[in-house]
């Protein structure tokens, strides 16, 4: 991706904020006390790209700060030709009704997006402003580890037809995304 320079800064940003707040945070035995997490989604590696989130906790309440890149697979778009890859950070606030942030859970969003189209050696790229609501489920597992299924549904500021190379690619302004996170408490 033309952007993995950025991408990988903003990655090791999250990392290192990730790694700060893992060495500052009590353990995770009071649902009161302030935690640090940091998870994945394997779905962005296994469709070349990365996914990388940091969050602090507290009560009900978790914040996320997160980078992510992923090639679209052609299926997930009607425009036969053109490879639609993208990358961007953003940060997501969600409600737990327990205060053990386990169970179901609810949450708005916003990012920052940057879309790739490809098609016959050109390039195109545009940026896009996401705001969204999502919700889901998480599990404990052991080893203070957990997975975390949701389902986001968002809105994209910025979203317009993508001339190149003289194919079109559409972007729909909505957005529905389901993604698998597996991450780890400190």
């Amino acid at each position: 991706m033309q952007h993995l320079d950025r991408t990988v800064a903003v990655a090791a940003l999250a990392a290192t904020l990730a790694a700060t707040l893992a060495a500052t945070a009590p353990a995770a035995a009071d649902p009161g006390r302030l935690e640090a997490d940091v998870e994945v989604d394997p779905t962005a590696y296994a469709l070349g790209g990365h996914s990388l989130h940091a969050g602090i906790a507290r009560g009900h309440w978790r914040v996320d700060l997160g980078n992510f890149a992923m090639d679209l697979p052609a299926f997930a778009h009607a425009d036969d030709g053109v490879a639609v890859s993208f990358d961007g950070f953003g940060a997501k606030l969600q409600y737990f009704p327990r205060a053990t942030r386990r169970g179901w859970f609810g949450g708005v969003d916003a990012g920052l997006i940057e879309v790739e189209a490809r098609h016959a050696g050109a390039v195109t790229d545009q940026r896009q402003l996401g705001l969204g609501v999502h919700g889901g489920y998480r599990v404990a597992l052991p080893a203070d580890l957990y997975a975390t299924v949701w389902l986001g549904v968002g809105y994209a500021l910025g979203a317009a037809p993508m001339h190149v190379a003289g194919a079109t690619y559409e972007p729909s302004p909505i957005t529905v995304f389901p993604a698998l996170h597996l991450g780890r408490t400190f």
